[in-house]
């Protein structure tokens, strides 16, 4: 099996490099500063990174978490609004 290999911009070069394979929602807390109950509610409405759960566990691939982070870059407000 061949790991996929995503391009990262190097303004997402530091986050990339701090983040582990699978992140768990508290790490996802911690470093993009969203709490686990916004996370829960973004899972519940299918926004958000993709994420995987093994049991009762919540992970995010690094890969679907840098994805995540290249679709939410806007040229202006008005492009965000609409989400």
């Amino acid at each position: 099996m061949t790991a996929s290999t995503i391009e990262v911009p190097s303004a997402l070069a530091d986050i990339a490099r701090e983040l582990p394979p699978l992140v768990d929602t508290e790490t996802f807390a911690q470093v993009f500063h969203v709490p686990r109950n916004t996370q829960n509610d973004w899972r519940g409405k299918g926004r958000g990174p993709r994420f995987t759960k093994i049991g009762r566990t919540v992970y995010y691939q690094r890969d679907a978490v840098l994805e995540w982070l290249k679709s939410r870059e806007f040229s202006e407000t008005a492009e965000c609004r609409s989400e």
